[in-house]
């Protein structure tokens, strides 16, 4: 911000300019003199500084008044070293399912071909509505809802097919073999089971 000596100097240079119109100069002069009022009370009404403390030393953060306790890792409601052969061998084996499904989500990254990212969700599609089939109707009239199983499967063989129209060069016959594959399998368990 100006000071109020060079605001007093603008004022005087305003009023010694020949070349500014009368109406302007007033204007500019009010403008200015409205400033250098204002810095004139900013100035009386500001507090005088108080005076620096003298630094004692240095203070470090505030410490905690909680204790951190120490986590232990716990398998259904027993810590690790509680667990049985048993226990320990289930557990190992959740960790290694959870290890497997990080690992296939991990697959499943932005970078695949998009034949295989339309392939999954086709696939996954045609599986649930195929596992959505009540059993009871399955026990109860097998021919008919196999029918439709059989139908949901030659469908999503139908249209995986045609995307190789769509999509040209990225169209991958093994992505879509796989889904199939897995479909193909659902079914055939089923007939078997129901037949």
């Amino acid at each position: 911000m100006s000071t109020a000596a060079e605001i007093k100097a603008k004022i005087e240079k305003i009023k010694n300019n020949s070349h500014i119109a009368d109406n302007f100069k007033k204007q500019l002069i009010a403008k200015e003199q409205r400033k250098l009022d204002a810095l004139e009370k900013e100035e009386k009404s500001a507090p005088a500084p108080a005076p620096e403390k003298p630094k004692k030393g240095k203070r470090g953060p505030k410490k905690s008044t909680t204790s951190k306790s120490k986590t232990t890792a716990t398998y259904k409601g027993k810590r690790l070293a509680e667990l049985d052969e048993n226990e320990c061998a289930e557990m190992q084996k959740e960790v290694q399912a959870r290890r497997k499904s990080q690992a296939s989500a991990e697959k499943k990254s932005k970078s695949r071909p998009v034949i295989e990212k339309i392939a999954a969700n086709v696939g996954t599609a045609a599986r649930q509505a195929i596992n959505n089939i009540p059993a009871e109707d399955l026990k109860a009239n097998p021919k008919k809802e196999i029918g439709h199983m059989e139908k949901i499967e030659a469908a999503t063989r139908t249209y995986l097919q045609q995307m190789k129209a769509i999509l040209g060069d990225d169209w991958d016959k093994e992505a879509v073999e796989d889904e199939l594959k897995d479909i193909h399998k659902l079914v055939t368990d089923l007939k078997k089971k129901y037949s």
